[in-house]
């Protein structure tokens, strides 16, 4: 089976919502005005992640070579690129699913700022790996997403860039940004 849409006539929202709960297993392309996203999905899972900026990430936390043998080794298996990082020792077990709920976590977040994308899903035969699940996944970025929009729409006519940082340290700052700190946000004004 496969599925196919423009994310301005089938939102996000109701996609995933769907992969929830079908319980289908496959592949689900995304592709936006810059960029593409695979995810690989089954039973209401997301078990991997690639992107060009997910890739940046997990090299940065790797590195460049562990990364490729690892994406070319789960290509092989059939598996996901975290579960064999923690075959060869790279991850811990008990990392994947923060691996993995990090890669989906950035990988909504940059479909949520599109203007325009569609998506192709396809049924596939389930790949090994432990996973998210999407619906959780959803519900985070989403009201990740629904702050962020609150807080542009507060300080309008400023260019801000707000991202959520767990645990932040709002000592020494003033009443309002303590308060969005201890919300979980980040500010920064761009020159």
């Amino acid at each position: 089976m496969a599925l196919q849409g423009d994310l301005s006539t089938m939102n996000l929202e109701e996609l995933l919502q769907w992969l929830y709960t079908s319980g289908v297993s496959g592949s689900l392309m995304f592709r936006g005005p810059t960029s593409d996203i695979h995810w690989q999905v089954s039973d209401g899972m997301l078990l991997d992640v690639q992107a060009a900026g997910i890739e940046r990430w997990a090299i940065a936390r790797v590195g460049q070579d562990n990364w490729d043998k690892a994406k070319a080794w789960a290509e092989r298996e059939r598996t996901t690129a975290g579960a064999i990082l923690v075959k060869v020792g790279i991850l811990a077990q008990e990392e994947v699913p923060d691996w993995i709920a990090e890669a989906g976590r950035r990988s909504l977040h940059n479909i949520f700022l599109w203007a325009d994308g569609w998506f192709l899903f396809r049924e596939d035969k389930p790949i090994d790996g432990d996973g998210v699940m999407i619906e959780h996944l959803l519900l985070d970025v989403a009201r990740e997403v629904d702050e962020r929009d609150r807080i542009r729409e507060r300080f309008k006519g400023s260019v801000v860039w707000v991202e959520t940082i767990p645990g932040a340290d709002p000592q020494g700052l003033s009443p309002e940004a303590t308060l969005l700190l201890k919300q979980g946000f980040h500010l920064v004004e761009l020159p």
